[in-house]
């Protein structure tokens, strides 16, 4: 158990060593020209892979006009297929009707 208290020390004192020459290295950085270029590259890039995430391609948009277009047709035969079937009750009725009288 000593040992592990130990090996846990040891890797707590490493983390906070490594973690401040990290926050010393990264003010040194920001403190230089070149950390100000660098900066803006990572910007630059986090940007440009953010804006290439939300863009639509054509080929996207085309997709879902077709899918649109595949749907409006559906919907389109299966109104005209209802207005047909009124069209025949209509008829039907007006048979019934005027061979009744």
């Amino acid at each position: 158990m000593k040992g592990l208290a130990a090996a846990h020390a040891i890797n707590t004192t490493a983390t906070g060593a490594a973690t401040g020459a990290t926050v010393a290295f990264g003010t040194a950085l920001k403190a230089l020209p070149i950390g100000w270029i660098l900066t803006a590259i990572g910007l630059l890039v986090g940007g440009i892979a953010l804006l290439a995430k939300t863009i639509v391609t054509p080929a996207e948009k085309l997709k879902g006009l077709k899918e649109s277009a595949k749907n409006f047709t559906e919907a389109t035969d299966t109104a005209i297929e209802h207005w047909e079937n009124l069209n025949r009750t209509i008829s039907n009725y007006e048979t019934a009707y005027y061979g009744i009288s």
